[in-house]
């Protein structure tokens, strides 16, 4: 049960990383997307 127990808190402190990360990569894809466009309107 205890080991058990353990399991559950790594993957639930896992997933939640997973989503922080999911949610920059998202964040970091979208910026370069608007900076190129941009770059190609301006010139």
């Amino acid at each position: 049960m205890d080991s058990n127990f353990s399991k559950k808190k790594i993957s639930g402190i896992d997933s939640h990383l997973q989503s922080r990360i999911g949610q920059r990569f998202v964040f970091a894809t979208f910026f370069v997307i608007m900076f190129d466009y941009f770059k190609k309107k301006s010139f």
